[in-house]
């Protein structure tokens, strides 16, 4: 008897086996993920860090086990591959801010479980949202970025992140003698009393540490142009001898880390990030069980990871019974009406806190989105990144993929931890948006040309079939 077996069915039945094993690496995931977040922080951050609000309980099993599906959920809508700049700023967002949020709310003493299993849905129906709206973002016509002679953008690159030394410089002196963690608080309350009295530098030396300095190190790794690598990163270490801001210097790490994700492939799986997150965290315990610390559990999963998370949680208890914020004053898009509140939503949260009505409990926009409008303002925060994600993409055609990943990596963790709004304005994100739309689209290195028919990799805007 002859076969039924077609071309068209066996193509057909290795796409279904494909995208069910995707599905299944991806729930795999996000249960590891879940499982050693909520081990590193029952028994190494809540210990330590309870006073400040990190506080455990023991989950309830079924609601736990939902926000666990949620987090494998939210991982199977996600992009399979990193095209886009939207692709890796959602997966490094979700993988920092919107998982974080969703587990931990589970474990914390914030909230009782009901709301914080309905606070998990919001996250995740949010992601949903996003994912959906950043995927029919508007093609631009061909040529209608500017077209600015390579020269004078790193001229001016240069030129603005030189002058803004000088200023930095001149505000709290120079400081070469290398700078341990242990004192970074004291430098950092010493750097902000005093850099205040410069017009613009607040905004000036975020944009060269969080966007110039990585498109530095990514020019100088793809063109094989080490000086631009060593300016660069020197740069960043300047910076934070200067100011004790350590993300600045954990930026080098986390840029080297996601130029070998790319190291072979234009397009890795987004799972990748997930997966490299819980390596991280692994690492981070062990070292601590090893040598009977807290310091690495401190300075990466309850620094990048924990507190994005964790802050989301506090935001809504926080403000559940108190007044909106409706997105006036300050931090909001309203900015010409008068505020709710005479003092910021971050230093409410720190007094409740900590008993510190001085901190900067900064949060991202799941947090400042319900601070604002409850849980409608979180789907509202969350089209404005969608939109965001739309600049992104169209400043970013026609640029080879791992250079773009490499120069969003700090503003994705700024996504995380600071809501839409002030990320936008003094964070660097749309001076990262300008910055993509000028560089050049050449001189990358012969492996990341285009033009190239010996290239494995193409840039963004390339006409493939993963594109179209």
């Amino acid at each position: 008897m002859p076969s039924l077996q077609t071309p068209a069915s066996g193509r057909y039945r290795e796409r279904l086996y494909d995208q069910l094993l995707s599905w299944l690496r991806a729930v795999v995931a996000a249960v590891f993920y879940s499982s050693v977040l909520f081990y590193a922080y029952r028994d190494f951050v809540s210990p330590t860090f309870a006073s400040t609000g990190l506080t455990f309980r023991a989950p309830t099993p079924g609601p736990y086990v939902l926000s666990v599906f949620l987090v494998a959920f939210v991982t199977t809508i996600l992009p399979r591959r990193l095209r886009r700049p939207s692709d890796f700023v959602l997966w490094m967002f979700f993988v920092l801010a919107a998982a974080p949020a969703i587990l931990l709310s589970q474990y914390m003493q914030t909230l009782p479980t009901s709301e914080a299993t309905e606070l998990g849905i919001v996250i995740a129906a949010c992601m949903v949202l996003i994912r959906t709206v950043s995927s029919m973002r508007p093609r631009l016509p061909r040529g209608s970025l500017p077209n600015i002679p390579e020269g004078v953008v790193w001229i001016f690159l240069g030129w603005f992140a030189g002058i803004t030394y000088i200023a930095v410089v001149a505000s709290v002196g120079l400081r070469l003698q290398w700078l341990s963690f242990a004192d970074v608080y004291d430098v950092r309350s010493d750097f902000t009393a005093t850099y205040a009295a410069i017009p613009g530098l607040g905004y000036a030396l975020p944009i060269v540490f969080n966007v110039i300095n990585p498109t530095f190190i990514a020019r100088g790794i793809y063109s094989n142009r080490w000086q631009w690598v060593v300016a660069g990163a020197a740069g960043q270490v300047l910076i934070y001898t200067t100011t004790g801001l350590k993300s600045v210097l954990f930026s080098i790490l986390a840029i080297a880390a996601i130029a070998f994700l790319f190291r072979r492939s234009l397009r890795p799986r987004g799972i990748k990030l997930l997966a490299g997150t819980f390596y991280v965290v692994v690492v981070a315990v062990a070292l601590d069980s090893l040598f009977h610390t807290i310091m690495w559990n401190t300075m990466l999963i309850r620094r990048f990871i924990v507190i994005p998370g964790s802050l989301v949680v506090s935001y809504v208890g926080v403000f559940d019974d108190r007044p909106r914020g409706l997105f006036r004053g300050d931090g909001g898009p309203i900015f010409w009406l008068d505020p709710v509140y005479t003092q910021g939503p971050s230093h409410i949260v720190s007094q409740v806190l900590i008993g510190n009505p001085l901190g900067n409990a900064n949060v991202n926009l799941f947090g400042h989105g319900y601070f604002q409008y409850g849980y409608l303002g979180i789907f509202i925060e969350g089209i404005v990144l969608a939109v965001l994600l739309w600049l992104l993409d169209a400043a970013s055609r026609g640029l080879p993929t791992p250079v773009v990943a490499l120069i969003l990596v700090m503003p994705a963790f700024a996504i995380s931890g600071t809501n839409i709004f002030t990320a936008m304005t003094t964070h660097g994100l749309l001076a990262a948006v300008l910055i993509l739309a000028v560089l050049p689209r050449t001189g990358w290195g012969k492996q990341l040309n285009p033009a190239s028919s010996n290239s494995r990799m193409q840039s963004f805007g390339a006409l493939t079939p993963d594109h179209r």
